[in-house]
């Protein structure tokens, strides 16, 4: 008897090995596309190498495996593509790249690929049964897990990035300098918020004439604290200048800014004390 439960083990586990592989083999598939008439599709599987060679409607594509850390999900990509494996029952769904969010709340275009929505199985009653709703609900969801992978990653990349020191104090100047950066970014019509901000040089820095040495006027670096619309924080550098006449110091203005970098919306929040 104990023995008869150990080959019945095996066989089970045998079983489902070969019905994996079964559903991941290369051969024909029946298919669907949102956008074109297609009804069959050639899939050649290389395991080895784990990578994806699909013929569609005369149309051939490679598809190599997309490593993403925590997703346990199979994606392939190609040029401006996407292909998701469904393991649950072996087909496959190819789809054009979507644009992704920090949210990760995916809506699927139909522009982003000539085929629309493809859809591959070698049961041809699911294939049948497939339509645009279903598939536009299939890739949301694969999507929507692939940029949740990601971001995490991102997020865990940005939690490093430090703000940079914070250099001189200057209560009168500081709101003037912000204020300056927010007409900048208005200016450039930036989607970013300056929110805060700090002075990050520890002192005004004059500016000469190349040849005479003549005073030009002073510049000061400012880091302005931003918030996206969809609530990611970021930090940028901000040069604020006055020009000088020979007399005084002009107007405070905002004359260039450098890189802007994504950061923790803890330490902005911090740094802004709110």
């Amino acid at each position: 008897m104990k023995k008869t439960l150990i080959y019945l083990s095996i066989c089970i586990t045998l079983l489902a090995f070969n019905s994996n592989l079964f559903a991941q083999k290369s051969g024909k598939f029946y298919a669907f596309a949102s956008k074109r008439k297609v009804k069959r599709a050639k899939v050649k599987y290389n395991t080895q190498k784990d990578v994806v060679e699909v013929k569609l409607a005369g149309v051939n594509y490679v598809f190599k495996r997309e490593r993403v850390k925590n997703l346990k999900e199979k994606v392939y990509s190609a040029a401006n593509k996407r292909m998701f494996y469904l393991e649950d029952d072996g087909s496959w769904i190819i789809t054009g790249n979507l644009r992704t969010n920090p949210s990760c709340k995916i809506k699927y275009s139909e522009k982003s690929y000539s085929f629309g929505i493809a859809y591959l199985s070698t049961d041809k009653a699911k294939v049948s049964s497939m339509n645009k709703e279903k598939g536009v609900k299939i890739v949301e969801e694969a999507y929507a897990k692939l940029c949740q992978a990601y971001r995490v990653i991102e997020e865990a990349k940005i939690a490093k990035v430090p703000l940079p020191e914070e250099g001189m104090k200057n209560a009168k100047l500081l709101p003037e300098a912000i204020k300056v950066s927010k007409r900048w970014i208005a200016g450039k019509r930036w989607k970013e918020k300056i929110i805060g901000g700090y002075f990050f040089s520890k002192e005004w820095n004059t500016i000469r004439h190349k040849r005479s040495g003549r005073v030009l006027g002073r510049r000061v670096r400012l880091i302005g604290l931003m918030k996206m619309p969809d609530g990611r924080c970021k930090f940028g550098h901000f040069f604020i200048r006055q020009n000088f006449n020979g007399t005084k110091y002009g107007v405070t203005f905002c004359e260039a800014n450098s890189r802007v970098f994504e950061v923790s919306c803890d330490k902005v929040q911090a740094k802004i004390g709110k």
